[in-house]
């Protein structure tokens, strides 16, 4: 793997500038996007979390300079840049002056931008290697929070907690789930304030890195074959964290399924992630997967992602029947109709006589919107927090948490090749 990105966290209540800070990031390789912010008071937490290299701030500055400057101040390794209109000459001095260490002219050339972050970049590390503190760093960064929270193992009471596992399926591919279980696992972090792990758990190539900008430094595939010795030490040494402070396990980067954990495997590590963490949102692969009845075990609730289209409703009759055969609770599934304002599908009625029970939630379509969304690698809650699709997810992790707070936890078997999960397993291979 080459060098490192520079890790850049945008500030930004314009959505023209906000583009175009991607759009010249975006076409550079050793540039990464590490989060984005609208205002400077959220950006403060954000920017701490995610541990960027540059900060590019393009907020209006005029009576802002004190976030500016508690912003500098309370995330120390990473470097302000401003980007002052050039109609206002006095927006550079206030920059400075509240902690920024250089700034960026707007209009700007891709070019321009481009240089100055790497320019700023390269003095800062000199700066920081030069005072001992090591060269700026995504791995670095990681490494820190990595080391802060192997102190947190030692003091806290991890055995004791119980999280809220929310595992989300699809009967077919382009039903939307990954951008689905990527938001909601955000607006679960934005609305908690609480430990929030994302899993992708499926053999091989998921979508997860791309869809929130995560280099796969490390993956499922880390922990290998042999998982039963494996602490929550080593657990941790696997994840990546986002921009918005949730924790991400990413499914392997190939093909080969040699060195991957087993299926029973895989349940020790749902297992110990549910003593972790406060939620886990399980993004499943496909229905043949054989850890994806292992996913539904471990599930408080069941979210089964669905479009009005017809061989999507006809697949995911048939999971509804499999999985209420092997004992799940009905009431832990819930059924998502994404792309519900689509024209020409079928309407929520139809589809709930089709399906025998209730479409729980509906998300509207916004194709456009959403694969610039996926395109960018920025999930919607953060990047159109106020769109329709934001919204509706936004109502549904606030109503999924306010319910699962007051549910009993799901039962899960000790021996993960119980009978009835044995039988869901071989009914979903055949699916």
């Amino acid at each position: 793997m080459g060098q490192t990105p520079i890790r850049i966290f945008i500030v930004s209540n314009e959505q023209g500038l906000t583009e175009r800070l991607l759009n010249a990031i975006f076409s550079e390789e050793d540039l990464a996007i590490a989060g984005l912010a609208q205002d400077l008071e959220n950006a403060i937490g954000l920017a701490q979390q995610a541990a960027p290299d540059i900060v590019l701030v393009g907020e209006p500055l005029e009576g802002a300079e004190d976030r500016l400057r508690r912003l500098a101040i309370q995330a120390p390794l990473a470097v302000v840049i401003a980007v002052c209109p050039r109609e206002d000459p006095g927006c550079a001095q206030r920059a400075l002056l509240a902690g920024a260490r250089a700034f960026v002219l707007d209009p700007f050339s891709p070019d321009e931008l481009c240089t100055v972050i790497r320019e700023v970049h390269a003095i800062e590390s000199e700066r920081q290697a030069r005072l001992g503190l090591g060269p700026i760093s995504n791995e670095g960064a990681k490494s820190e929070e990595h080391s802060t929270y192997r102190e947190r193992g030692r003091s806290s009471p991890i055995a004791s907690r119980r999280s809220s596992v929310f595992a989300l399926i699809g009967p077919k591919n382009g039903t939307g789930r990954s951008t689905i279980a990527v938001n909601l696992a955000l607006l679960i972090r934005q609305q908690t304030k609480k430990e929030v792990l994302l899993m992708d758990v499926r053999h091989t190539l998921g979508d997860l890195d791309t869809m929130m900008n995560l280099i796969p430094t490390t993956t499922l595939a880390d922990l290998g074959p042999d998982v039963f010795d494996m602490d929550e030490h080593l657990l941790r040494s696997v994840l990546l964290k986002h921009a918005s402070g949730v924790w991400v396990l990413l499914s392997p980067q190939w093909l080969d399924g040699e060195r991957l954990p087993s299926p029973d495997g895989v349940a020790h590590i749902l297992e110990l992630a549910g003593r972790l963490f406060d939620y886990v949102v399980i993004d499943c692969g496909p229905l043949s997967d054989p850890y994806t009845a292992v996913a539904l075990q471990h599930a408080d609730q069941l979210l089964l992602v669905v479009v009005p289209e017809v061989p999507a409703l006809h697949r995911a009759a048939l999971f509804l029947e499999a999985v209420h055969r092997s004992g799940f609770s009905p009431e832990r599934i819930h059924v998502v109709l994404n792309r519900a304002t689509a024209r020409g599908g079928i309407t929520p009625k139809h589809i709930q006589e089709r399906l025998g029970v209730e479409v729980s939630f509906t998300i509207p379509e916004d194709i456009p919107l959403a694969t610039y969304s996926i395109n960018q690698g920025i999930p919607l809650a953060f990047s159109h927090p106020r769109s329709a699709i934001a919204l509706s997810l936004a109502r549904m992790a606030e109503r999924l948490v306010s319910q699962n707070d007051f549910a009993p936890a799901a039962t899960v078997q000790a021996n993960a090749g119980g009978p009835r999960w044995s039988r869901l397993r071989g009914l979903l291979s055949g699916s």
